[in-house]
C-alpha cells in the first residue's frame, strides 16, 4: 500500500530529479547514481540504502539505481 501512496510517489520523483540535477543531465529517465548509466527507457529503480525509516525515510536514505547496480546492492 505504501508504494502506491502519494507520499512515496513524491519521494520517488524527488530522487529522480536529484539524480538528473546531480548528473547535470536532461535524460528524461534519470541517471544511475552509482554507475552513471543513462537509459533509453524507464528502467531505473529507487533503492532504500537503509530500511530503518521505511515509510518515513529521508531522501538521503534513497538512491536511484540501474537494475545491475540494484541487484549488486542486494548482493544478487
Amino acid at each position: 500500500a505504501y508504494l502506491k501512496s502519494a507520499s512515496w510517489k513524491a519521494k520517488r520523483q524527488a530522487i529522480y530529479q536529484r539524480a538528473l540535477t546531480n548528473a547535470n543531465s536532461n535524460n528524461r529517465f534519470g541517471i544511475c547514481e552509482l554507475c552513471g548509466y543513462a537509459p533509453f527507457k524507464n528502467c531505473l529503480q529507487v533503492h532504500h540504502k537503509t530500511y530503518a525509516r521505511v515509510g518515513k525515510e529521508h531522501l538521503d536514505d534513497l538512491i536511484l539505481l540501474c537494475p545491475y547496480c540494484h541487484k549488486k546492492a542486494h548482493n544478487k
